[in-house]
């Protein structure tokens, strides 16, 4: 599989043997979904997996979605009080951690009002300050940068979805201690390495509201293609944005037929009759979790380079990528996706190095080095 993905301390069968009491605050709700979702849920399993003791706090949110003078969704104002009974938590802790940036700006706060003696960890997750440029308005993308600056300027270590966030991260943060902990999978996903696959029937799945994923979408539906078959978009997605997608993709191949479905468990079962998964990504950061998802179960895919991003390079050659739109739906629908070994090889790999308690247990040892 050529180098590793994870260039913290080696893993250590003692971290086994301690087990931790760890305070984890985040920002997102119960019930969220999505990937900053998957990744907040599989940390906490894994650490819990590992014997941790972690206990759970969530930020208040009290700001609308769409807030006066475009301010992001997740700018909140916890108050007092909830600085007051974080603070307390993180000096029964062993260790601190925020899950991406809302949580860590108001735990940074906290610990900046009273001295806490246990490490404080920010799992910054993707490079923000560079996401929100490419995403929002100009002054929110620099009210991004100052809360990552904050957090910065506060947390003994963060870690971090992916090598290239990991660079970018390390020339505006040269003091900061980084780890690089990338997105992972639960160990019980099913295996799909013998399931064929089926021409015709291709799908896709994610957060369409996020606009590199949006853009990356809208690109492979207004793609010329002469092709036919059904692809079925899994994931949030408003009504005038499917429209306009349908519309798009009728034009552009008229024998395609789009189908779109909300946040369902469905494209497990699509998965299993042999459609091909399609990863139609060409901008954003960290680790992409779809590719690791799809590669933990053996399931025949096809992706873009970018969703390959942060992985080592055995990927590119048990997953082959596709950047053209075109080309990427013909491999698609013709369901030409890498063999029924190559894919075994890769699931083993990943269920190997990239399962959450792994993670989680090279993640707490890179903090409490």
């Amino acid at each position: 599989m050529g180098r590793a993905v994870v260039n913290t301390p080696e893993y250590d069968q003692r971290w086994r043997r301690t087990h931790v009491n760890i305070l984890f605050v985040t920002h997102l709700p119960a019930g969220s979904r999505g990937g900053d979702a998957d990744r907040v849920n599989g940390l906490m399993a894994g650490l819990r997996a590992g014997g941790h003791v972690v206990e759970l706090r969530r930020l208040p949110i009290r700001k609308p979605i769409h807030a006066r003078r475009w301010r992001p969704w997740w700018y909140v104002e916890p108050d007092a009080r909830w600085l007051s009974e974080t603070a307390t938590l993180a000096d029964a802790s062993d260790l601190v951690v925020a899950s991406l940036l809302p949580g860590a700006t108001a735990v940074a706060r906290a610990l900046v009002e009273r001295r806490v003696s246990a490490p404080f960890v920010y799992d910054a997750h993707n490079d923000e300050a560079r996401l929100a440029a490419q995403t929002m308005r100009a002054a929110s993308g620099r009210r991004v940068g100052q809360m990552e600056d904050v957090v910065f300027a506060t947390a003994d270590t963060v870690w971090v979805a992916g090598e290239r966030d990991a660079e970018e991260l390390g020339r505006r943060y040269p003091k900061a201690s980084l780890a690089n902990i990338p997105n992972g999978v639960d160990r019980d996903l099913p295996d799909l390495t013998d399931v064929a696959p089926v021409p015709g029937a291709a799908f896709t799945y994610g957060t369409w509201s996020y606009r590199p994923n949006a853009d990356g979408l809208a690109r492979l539906a207004a793609t010329s293609f002469g092709g036919s078959g059904e692809m079925r978009v899994f994931g949030t997605i408003g009504e005038a944005q499917s429209r306009t997608l349908t519309k798009s993709a009728q034009t552009a191949h008229a024998n395609l037929r789009w189908t779109f479905r909300g946040f369902e468990k469905d494209w497990h079962a699509l998965a299993g009759s042999g459609a091909t998964g399609v990863i139609p990504v060409w901008s954003g950061a960290g680790t992409k979790l779809r590719a690791v998802q799809l590669a933990a179960m053996g399931a025949p895919t096809i992706p873009t380079s970018e969703a390959l991003s942060g992985l080592p390079e055995g990927f590119h050659e048990l997953m082959p990528p596709v950047d053209d739109p075109a080309k990427l739906l013909a491999r698609a629908l013709e369901g030409a996706a890498a063999s029924a070994e190559a894919r075994r090889e890769l699931r083993r790999w990943v269920l190997d190095e990239l399962s959450w308690d792994r993670l989680a247990e090279v993640a707490v040892a890179a903090a409490l080095h």
